[in-house]
């Protein structure tokens, strides 16, 4: 009887265990789903030393029905040598960006990069449609990013 008691009770605190675990509670949306399969990160460079991070959201994949005209990313970055001087080129298969809007940390796409801080700069850039192979990088003054490949999908 003991050792049914016992056995009992360590399969129940096993099972307890087996029904709620870290991801029980994980939710995330269609365009959370989306926006992690396709967002990319990049090191920028000044020479060989790394000066900040770039990451970006293909939004025509994210959010198709809104963005479907032109090439349109959600670019986060970080520069720790940031100066507000410094223009920042855009550059998508080696053209230049046709607009890039700043944004507020706290914008509309803040849900697709669960990255929100005064310390970085947020920005929606477009681009004329292009191949199915997009190279988009980043160039701010001397410094320039890796390449973040894009592949479209038909």
């Amino acid at each position: 009887m003991k050792t049914f008691l016992i056995t009992t009770l360590f399969l129940l605190l096993m099972d307890g265990c087996s029904t709620r675990n870290a991801f029980t509670s994980f939710n995330l949306t269609q365009n959370q789903e989306k926006s992690e399969d396709s967002i990319l990160n990049a090191k920028i460079y000044k020479e060989e030393t790394i000066t900040g991070v770039m990451s970006a959201v293909y939004l025509n994949r994210v959010l198709p029905q809104e963005y479907h005209t032109n090439e349109y990313f959600y670019i986060v970055l970080y520069d720790k040598h940031k100066n507000a001087d410094e223009k920042i080129n855009f550059f998508l298969n080696e053209k230049e960006a046709l607009s890039v809007k700043k944004l507020e940390a706290k914008n509309k796409f803040s849900n697709l990069i669960f990255s929100n801080s005064n310390w970085k700069r947020y920005y929606l850039v477009s681009f004329e449609k292009q191949g199915v192979t997009l190279k988009l990088t980043v160039k701010i003054a001397k410094h320039k990013s890796d390449n973040l490949i894009f592949k479209k999908e038909d």
